[in-house]
């Protein structure tokens, strides 16, 4: 009997183990894939070889897997300006060769709107003048509101919270509960935005939330600093208060995102 709960304990801890890991990487989240992978499976999708470039629309394949690319809006440069990075830090005018290519495209695109075509010239753009996509480029891929929806029901399921633990946050708040706050902590570990070693990811933040522009705005070190002062206030706050917190003082946007997928279940759940 000793010997079986030795095993047991011996299971349980490698599985503790293998679960703090896999939060802290964020493989868990399954929101990340490398660059290499995004392009095999476009070479997949659209039958082509993997030798040659034949296909028109595999630069669009590529940037719609990246969540960087709409066909009526254009680009999401939130995605584009984290993934293509920088090529020479010490270049000044990087973005504004960029952004005279990107101009002289939408010139040009006045007669040719085929989204494929468009998509090309845009990565054009910022493979001449801003950056380079390696191979090995991890791609952090924005989580859709059906994702948000799909993580909060997984987060409720595992947590057993019964349908009034789901209403609470958006009558009162995910502040106002252990209950709520422990679901929002979990909802947003499982999107990859969090983790309790670092805290909230600001660059998948900011590339989420971040303005459709080519320069980084102001939103990184505003989230910084609204972290920073969030946690020298609550020093005493449990992981689930403290992800709470971070969230509800500092990422708007990341709430109202989280309660859209909460208020969906609730009336999905109302109408079934």
């Amino acid at each position: 009997m000793i010997a079986v709960l030795k095993v047991l304990t011996a299971t349980l801890l490698m599985g503790l183990h293998q679960l703090s890991t896999l939060q802290a990487s964020g493989i868990h989240s399954s929101h990340s894939k490398t660059a290499f992978q995004v392009h095999t499976e476009c070479r997949k999708m659209l039958r082509n070889p993997m030798k040659a470039r034949e296909d028109v629309c595999e630069d669009r394949c590529e940037v719609c897997v990246y969540r960087a690319w709409d066909d009526i809006r254009g680009p999401v440069y939130g995605v584009y300006r984290v993934f293509w990075g920088i090529q020479n830090p010490g270049d000044e005018c990087f973005v504004d060769r960029t952004y005279r290519c990107l101009w002289n495209r939408d010139q040009f695109n006045l007669t040719t709107p085929d989204p494929c075509r468009r998509a090309t010239e845009t990565t054009t753009c910022f493979d001449r003048y801003h950056g380079a996509v390696t191979p090995a480029t991890i791609v952090f891929l924005n989580p859709t509101a059906l994702h948000f929806r799909s993580i909060v029901e997984s987060c409720r399921k595992f947590q057993q919270l019964s349908d009034q633990d789901l209403v609470h946050p958006l009558n009162s708040g995910f502040l106002d509960s252990e209950v709520t706050r422990c679901l929002l902590r979990c909802v947003i570990i499982r999107a990859g935005l969090y983790t309790d070693a670092d805290g909230p990811n600001l660059d998948r933040l900011e590339q989420m939330y971040g303005a459709r522009s080519i320069e980084r705005n102001n939103f990184w070190h505003t989230g910084q600093k609204c972290v920073a002062r969030t946690k020298l206030r609550n020093p005493e706050a449990s992981a689930c208060s403290l992800a709470a917190l971070f969230v509800d003082d500092c990422f708007e946007e990341l709430l109202q995102d989280i309660r859209t997928a909460i208020l969906e279940i609730v009336k999905y759940e109302k109408n079934t």
